[in-house]
């Protein structure tokens, strides 16, 4: 013992007398070994337990290829989870066990949570079915309402409905749809009209994208398949090798021309990838010499 003195059996007490003259010239007069700080040894050695931690979630993220977008959603799910280890060490989920879980629990939840929602608001439906090639013919449906929390337009699916390829009748999608209040539009015996005799007050907007796909399609067969195929012939020349798109950069530095992703906008209808296309047909009356083409 370095003092001899007795004090009270509190931390600050002992803090107080380790800061006393006192005490501090009984430790430099005798000969006691200071030891070390056992704080700095625990925070090392947790240090490196959060490092190996840290090392195998990433590891984890790059084998079985999780977007590293979610890892922020992740660690404060698992700090919140990890605050009982016994809770931790009896944890058992598998990938069955997890779909069971989503489906049977979540799904319902949040289903009985947005009913509940629409029963006090007014609220539209949007439907449409799978584009996939999968064998199964699914409904989708969603619900667009104004949210009584966040006063904000929110659009939540409310369910997926898988259909009887065998039989699409409306009367069928109807008797399939009637405990969900959805839509199916039509003129004469269509799912809508079923819905529309049992709500009169019902008010039905048509989709026309479909329509407006084939008014497009029809329009652009009457222009000259020539221009389209010059640009997707101009992005498979460039695309196909690393060549020529190395000898393509090196080309529009020298010029001093913006370099667009020509093989990555050539097959969508941006607004960007349209000025990609006339940037194309600009180049190309610069070099042949034609004058009398104006794209706006």
């Amino acid at each position: 013992m370095a003092c001899n003195k007795t004090i009270n059996c509190r931390k600050s007490d002992l803090i107080k007398h380790s800061r006393t003259v006192k005490h501090i010239e009984s430790v430099n007069s005798s000969n006691y070994e200071v030891l070390p700080d056992n704080e700095n040894i625990l925070s090392h050695k947790d240090k490196d337990k959060v490092k190996r931690a840290e090392i195998k979630l990433a590891a984890f993220f790059a084998e079985h290829n999780v977007a590293f977008s979610t890892v922020d959603h992740l660690i404060p799910l698992l700090k919140y989870i990890c605050i009982n280890p016994e809770i931790v060490q009896d944890l058992s989920l598998a990938r069955k066990k997890c779909s069971s879980i989503v489906k049977n629990v979540i799904a319902k939840f949040e289903t009985e949570k947005v009913v509940e929602i629409l029963k006090a608001s007014k609220f539209s439906v949007l439907i449409d079915e799978t584009t996939d090639i999968s064998d199964n013919k699914i409904m989708c449906i969603l619900v667009r309402y104004v949210s009584p929390v966040t006063k904000k337009m929110s659009t939540r699916l409310l369910k997926l409905l898988h259909l009887d390829a065998a039989d699409c009748s409306a009367s069928k999608l109807f008797e399939s749809f009637k405990s969900c209040l959805m839509v199916m539009v039509g003129c004469n015996n269509s799912f809508m009209t079923h819905l529309k005799s049992e709500v009169p007050e019902l008010i039905t907007l048509n989709c026309i994208c479909h329509s407006s796909a084939l008014i497009a399609s029809k329009a652009c067969a009457k222009l000259p398949s020539s221009c389209e195929d010059l640009i997707k012939g101009v992005a498979t020349y460039i695309s196909g090798s690393a060549r020529r798109c190395a000898i393509l950069v090196e080309l529009q530095e020298f010029f001093n021309t913006y370099i667009y992703m020509y093989a990555h906008c050539i097959y969508t209808h941006t607004s960007k990838n349209i000025q990609v296309k006339k940037e194309i047909f600009r180049k190309l009356l610069r070099v042949t010499g034609g004058t009398h083409w104006r794209f706006t």
